[in-house]
């Protein structure tokens, strides 16, 4: 039978195109405890995680119902099974357990390698052993496949929230802001395919796949991370996010394939100014719980801001300087805080105290609120 097969890979490691159809994978079991190969469950694939085959796989019965027509074998074509593309490279087989409730008390037979050398038939690097507690979960029990998936989105301070935008909220950025993400995926991350892209399947869609440069910090394995921080600062890169809303797409890869995470994101043109009334809170203050004061508004754009606040007679008791792609000087939302200790080295009083935003490069008034503190 093994004389009969066709198929061979490239020197790219790649099955050749030609010859496809069969490619024969066999090997033979051990049953040292007596409790039956016959018909059981044969695996072949490319990976595991835990108890878990991750990715696609191919499969047989084993001894004479299956492929290979023999007690205590199996064979396997893995190029009958459009579950598992192959290539060149080391693979396993296992039979699952039979008792996936309590494995313990089930049988299976652990992994053992295979490598494909590209001749067409390559045999197990040793027997399959049927035991009690050993193999995998079977296929059908392991449930949606294990995907990448994106934590801690960032546009320059700020945490994207994506419960806001759907309800209809503009997530204001920087045209040249810096995004920044967490990529996880427990089975590893193929690290060079990290992708950010810019209004995708549009005319003017654009891919920024994350190099060297662009990673912060990977953990696990170096060949297959599982947890990447990457950023692309779209100002030191001399880059822009162009005026309105934008789809951001970030995109990763694994074993089992890719998945995606779609942020909005709004970019505001025109001049320099601010996007909303500037509140503070909590309001009023009151001096003998609590610690500090936050002052709140949205800014168009990235400007090196100065915040002064002036008690009645005109006195400037506190000034902030927050500069431009800083907490209080970004574009979006911003909350700026004050622990309520004034430039004179006292804790604020009560009253009523005026404070003014300003354009620190234009000197130019952006907006004015009241603040209220009580004893």
């Amino acid at each position: 039978m093994l004389s009969l097969t066709l198929g061979f890979f490239s020197a790219s490691g790649a099955l050749d195109p030609f010859f496809t159809g069969i490619y024969w994978i066999y090997g033979g079991i051990s049953d040292p405890d007596g409790v039956g190969i016959e018909g059981r469950q044969v695996c072949f694939f490319k990976e595991i995680s835990g108890k878990s085959i991750v990715g696609g796989y191919a499969d047989d019965l084993a001894g004479t119902v299956g492929q290979s027509g023999k007690a205590a074998q199996y064979l396997i074509n893995p190029f009958e099974d459009w579950r598992l593309e192959i290539a060149a490279g080391t693979y396993m087989v296992a039979i699952p357990n039979d008792n996936p409730a309590d494995p313990a008390n089930g049988y299976g037979a652990d992994p053992v390698d295979v490598v494909l050398t590209g001749y067409g038939y390559d045999a197990a690097a040793k027997n399959l052993v049927l035991m009690k507690g050993a193999g995998l979960l079977p296929p059908g029990e392991q449930g949606a496949p294990v995907l990448p998936h994106f934590e801690n989105i960032r546009f320059g301070n700020r945490l994207y929230q994506s419960a806001l935008v759907a309800k209809g909220q503009e997530f204001i950025v920087s045209a040249q802001t810096k995004v920044s993400a967490t990529a996880v995926s427990s089975i590893g991350l193929d690290i060079s395919r990290i992708q950010m892209v810019l209004n995708e399947g549009s005319a003017n869609a654009k891919t920024y796949t994350m190099g060297t440069a662009n990673i912060v910090r990977a953990a696990g394995p170096s060949d297959a991370p599982t947890e990447v921080d990457f950023a692309y600062d779209f100002y030191n890169e001399k880059n822009t996010l162009p005026e309105g809303q934008t789809e951001v797409t970030f995109r990763a890869y694994n074993a089992n394939g890719s998945s995606i995470e779609v942020c909005r994101v709004s970019v505001a043109g025109g001049e320099p100014r601010l996007l909303d009334i500037p509140i503070t809170y909590p309001s009023p203050v009151h001096l003998k719980t609590d610690k500090e004061v936050f002052f709140q508004y949205t800014l168009s754009h990235d400007i090196n801001i100065d915040i002064f606040v002036f008690d009645v007679t005109g006195r400037v008791v506190k000034k902030f300087s927050p500069d431009a792609r800083e907490e209080g000087g970004c574009a979006g939302l911003n909350k700026v805080s004050w622990d309520l200790m004034t430039d004179q080295g006292s804790i604020l009083s009560s009253g009523v105290f005026v404070f003014t935003i300003l354009n620190r490069d234009e000197s130019k008034l952006l907006g004015k609120g009241k603040l209220s503190a009580v004893p």
